[in-house]
Order: C-alpha cells, then structure tokens, then sequence
C-alpha cells in the first residue's frame, strides 16, 4: 500500500518549513554549542528533534523556570530575613566567612 503523491509533498513540505523555522528560532539567546546540539538533531530527525525542542529547549519553557525559580527565591528571602550568615559565636576564618557570604549572594539561602 502507498501513499498518495499529495500526501507525500505536504510531508515534504511541512519537514522543510520545520527546518527553515529552527534555523531562525533555535539559535537566539543560546551558548553556540547548544545551538549546534539542537539544530543538529532537528535537521537530521525533524519528527524526533522538533518535538523535542518545543518541550525541553524553548524560549517559553526557560522563562517559565526563571518565573518559579524568582518566586520561590523570595519566599526563601523572607523565611530567612532575620538569621545571620554566620552563626553568632561561631569561630570562622575570614575565608570561611567568605564562602558563607558568597553562598549567601548566589543561592539566597543562608548556611
């Protein structure tokens, strides 16, 4: 059993249009071998690769994450308002002290 011609050419269409789309949408706002990565496998398995994409890879599921991920950074800033980074009476190092305020800056969670 074969496919109708017509149905064969809109695959064919369809498979390039998807490729044409990634070449402009995949790269932006992107490290370049991530780019490369994901281009590579939508040109090669448009059917596995495209889907894919739009799960994992898209611009709309990273700012999502970076929504819940500043939402749950505040709750976390008001949970922790009043404790001291480094604990009262705590004999540290200033390179330890350091490392707790560095801590402190890059996760918002105090030690």
């Amino acid at each position: 059993m074969t496919l109708p011609a017509w149905v064969t050419t809109i695959f064919v269409i369809v498979e390039y249009l998807m490729k044409i789309i990634a070449i402009g949408v995949v790269p932006e706002n992107r490290r370049p071998s991530s780019s490369s990565a994901w281009l590579l496998l939508i040109l090669f398995l448009p059917v596995v690769g495209f889907p894919l994409y739009w799960l994992i890879g898209s611009p709309w599921v990273r700012g999502r994450r970076q929504q819940i991920q500043q939402r749950s950074d505040e709750v976390i800033k008001q949970h922790t308002l009043g404790l001291p980074v480094v604990p009262e009476g705590a004999h540290t190092s200033p390179a330890l002290e350091r490392i707790l305020y560095m801590n402190r800056d890059l996760t918002g969670c105090r030690a």
